[in-house]
């Protein structure tokens, strides 16, 4: 059984993964594609710290910082969203950290890079304090609709969604960090759910979007 201690500020999926076959899927073991020296710098300069209260500032004068291969952007038309990438890594609490702001996508930095072999994670919330966050309307997507990521050094890497699913909380995490056997590259997108329990301060679901990379 898993504990995930999310407020309805953010989203928090702990670390510790196993490698199983789960109905036909693979279970993928927390690991990555990018090389260690490159995972190192990438780990160093990722956000590492989840905030409950995070900015709600917009970020029209935003100054993106990241290598050539790193995610930069992603667009997802259906829904609205056009949201700069921050890597994130392990936070305080040894969980996937949520972007410092609400109008911020984040990367996780311990996962495959988008557009490479293996799977991606992208997190991002679903409300501030006052207002929506991006990620609010991501439960309104349907299999086969697509977006893009635009990397660093100006590619666009399309997708394809192929997996829709909004799961109990202490479920979500098989969900997350499944990828398709048949499906090279998938890229996750993951935010909260369902109903909010004020007195425990969090969501009781989550909604996780998969998508394959369009080659």
């Amino acid at each position: 059984m898993i504990q995930l201690k999310i407020s309805r500020k953010r989203i928090a999926i702990p670390l510790l993964i196993m490698a199983a076959v789960i109905g036909g899927v693979f279970l993928l073991p927390n690991k990555t594609t990018v090389a260690p020296d490159v995972q190192q710098t990438l780990v160093e300069k990722a956000l590492t710290y989840s905030t409950s209260t995070p900015d709600e500032s917009p970020l029209e004068n935003y100054q993106w910082s990241g290598a050539v291969s790193e995610p930069k952007k992603i667009t997802i038309p259906d829904i609205g969203v056009s949201a700069f990438v921050q890597g994130v890594a392990a936070d305080q609490n040894n969980e996937i950290a949520v972007p410092d702001n609400i109008n911020l996508v984040g990367w996780f930095v311990a996962s495959s890079l988008p557009g490479e072999p293996g799977l991606s994670i992208i997190d991002g919330h679903v409300t501030g304090q006052t207002t929506n966050g991006i990620f609010r309307r991501l439960e309104e997507l349907s299999i086969g609709q697509t977006f893009s990521v635009e990397r660093g050094d100006g590619k666009t890497l399309n997708y394809k969604i192929i997996a829709k699913n909004k799961i109990a909380a202490e479920q979500s995490e098989s969900v997350l960090f499944s990828q398709d056997p048949q499906v090279k590259s998938q890229l996750n997108l993951i935010t909260c759910g369902g109903d909010f329990n004020t007195n425990e301060n969090e969501f009781s679901d989550r909604v996780i979007i998969s998508a394959a990379l369009v080659e």
